[in-house]
């Protein structure tokens, strides 16, 4: 009925946690009432009528035995603390990430420490510190590598990175391997079946080294592997014929081009109707499309720049990239054109109750109508629509908006009349 009642609730579980007859790692507590969820909305991750709370990590103490590095698929060197095994929440860990040689400065760690692990929301290991008082003079200083593990090629770090990388993008194996597993995951190609260790045999074997090798792969290819049976080779080959028709936001989240994840590979696709127009696209253009900016638009910029011949190895490779994201947004547009935000940018600022909107229906409507909602005011912003508690005390997008000149619109009862009326509607008949 309360928060004190509910947080003793969830102290309770916590104490129970050890008797259950199975592993939990805390508890999801929700608003008991689908009008109030209602009201509260959703974000575009999570509703906001409900939220986790995690319960304490679980920890043991083990000794570091050694630490490895492992190269990424942008060259990025990992320090990896390799474990003397150790029972923690049901599995025992062998090996936790160190992310970056900073943190291992960090932690003051040594070869052969003593130290704290959790598994970080009771999944990630996590080195948490270093045992000092167990140390017996034995253990060893860690320094980062000069030469790259993998190839052997010189490390390189940046000015103000933390990360040591291998600039050798074109015959590092462990970077070619990396990129290929992640061309081919799921959220990329999604070719079933093709793992870590067939591709690492293809690339020894000399087979393929960049990702549309993999399209021209043939049964034979395959039976050049070891334990790779007739039936297995046809299966992957099959696999490899169906991955060639794909939708453009798999293709370029695919590519891995750097600071360019799935979200921003599903905004490029909505944004153009092909990947033609995307190498053609300006860096203005590009820093102009909402939610990006210019780190983003020069990072689409250097990959294209340095791919020139990615649309003539698409065609050699008898790709079919598809693009629903921009038919569904030219359809949704195209309905509503004499709407006076047709293709305007708006920026939502305060709450909106007042009318029975939650802001994320009032983002709904926007776009339903053709308008374009985006998270800052900028030199872009067409409109500012302000909610109740932003009239007697200006937010920072408010002061933003009149400085740059933005168009405020107080009263939004005169741009959604109809879908208002329809909402106060539905919120009365639950009353």
């Amino acid at each position: 009925d309360n928060i004190d009642e509910l947080v003793e609730n969830a102290l309770n579980f916590v104490k129970k946690r050890e008797n259950l007859g199975y592993e939990i790692d805390g508890m999801v507590i929700k608003i008991n009432s689908f009008f109030k969820q209602k009201i509260l909305g959703e974000t575009m991750k999570a509703p906001r009528w409900a939220i986790a709370y995690k319960f304490p990590a679980k920890q043991a103490t083990t000794k570091l035995d050694e630490i490895s590095i492992q190269v990424g698929r942008t060259g990025i060197l990992t320090p990896v603390a390799e474990l003397n095994p150790v029972f923690v929440g049901g599995v025992t860990i062998k090996r936790a990430t160190l992310h970056n040689f900073d943190e291992i400065d960090r932690l003051g760690i040594k070869i052969g420490d003593t130290v704290l692990i959790e598994r970080s929301g009771d999944v990630i290991p996590k080195i948490v510190k270093v045992i000092n008082e167990q140390r017996t003079g034995n253990e060893k200083d860690f320094f980062a590598p000069v030469f790259c593990p993998v190839c052997g090629t010189k490390i390189i770090k940046k000015d103000g990175e933390v990360a040591y990388r291998c600039p050798n993008r074109i015959s590092c194996h462990a970077q070619i391997l990396n990129s290929l597993v992640f061309f081919v995951s799921k959220k990329g190609v999604n070719i079933e079946g093709l793992g870590v260790s067939t591709l690492s045999g293809l690339i020894q074997k000399k087979l393929i080294d960049n990702i549309f090798d993999i399209f021209r792969l043939k049964k034979e290819d395959f039976l050049k592997l070891e334990l790779f049976s007739d039936k297995r080779a046809e299966n992957l080959v099959f696999e490899i014929a169906k991955a060639k028709t794909i939708e453009l936001k798999n293709f370029l989240y695919g590519l891995g081009i750097n600071q360019i994840g799935e979200k921003g590979s599903k905004i490029l696709a909505s944004n153009y109707k092909n990947i033609t127009e995307i190498q053609n696209a300006t860096l203005d253009e590009l820093e102009k499309i909402d939610n990006f900016g210019k780190i983003m638009a020069e990072s689409i910029k250097m990959f294209f720049e340095i791919n020139k011949n990615i649309l003539d190895n698409i065609k050699i490779a008898e790709l079919n990239i598809e693009n629903s994201e921009y038919k569904e947004k030219i359809d949704k547009i195209d309905e509503n054109r004499d709407w006076f935000g047709f293709r305007k940018k708006f920026v939502i600022t305060g709450s909106f109750e007042h009318f029975s909107l939650t802001r994320d229906k009032l983002k709904n409507l926007i776009e339903k109508n053709g308008g374009q909602v985006i998270n800052s005011v900028s030199k872009n912003t067409d409109f500012l629509l302000l909610g109740k508690n932003d009239l007697t005390k200006k937010s920072a997008k408010h002061e933003k908006a009149i400085e740059l000149g933005i168009k405020i619109i107080e009263d939004i009862s005169d741009l959604f009349e109809n879908e208002i009326m329809k909402e106060n509607d539905f919120f009365v008949s639950k009353l």
